[in-house]
């Protein structure tokens, strides 16, 4: 009896803790030249997310190499961190990896190493 309890309070208690966990807010990519919605970016170009990045701070990149976190803020695509120009808590200006293949890729936005935001990015072919 005592282990189905502790069983039960242990349950409520994971189930509790995921509900009061807060959903990573949703992510959209554009191309930075022209901020057209639902069109893909090109491998190697500049392209802007917008989210809601609470916690980041306003930053601008001064040097090179571009650095991978920005204002407390990383942008992955597939898992690896990209150069970022710039970062905001509603924007970051990231170069595309020129070697992404044309097709959907998962994007998500972490700062100070916790994901705030995920979407995906289409990558247009390199002609």
């Amino acid at each position: 009896m005592k282990n189905i309890l502790l069983t039960r309070i242990a349950v409520s208690l994971l189930a509790a803790v995921a509900l009061a966990a807060p959903a990573a807010a949703q992510l959209a990519v554009v191309n930075a030249a022209g901020f057209q919605a639902n069109a893909p970016v090109a491998p190697g170009s500049i392209a802007s997310a917008f989210g809601a990045f609470a916690g980041a701070t306003f930053q601008a990149n001064d040097s090179l190499p571009l650095p991978t976190t920005l204002g407390g803020a990383q942008l992955t695509i597939d898992g690896a961190a990209v150069p970022l120009f710039f970062a905001s808590e509603g924007q970051i200006n990231f170069q595309v990896p020129s070697s992404l293949e044309a097709g959907r890729h998962q994007a998500a936005v972490s700062v100070n190493g916790s994901e705030v935001a995920s979407g995906f990015v289409d990558i247009a072919e390199a002609f």
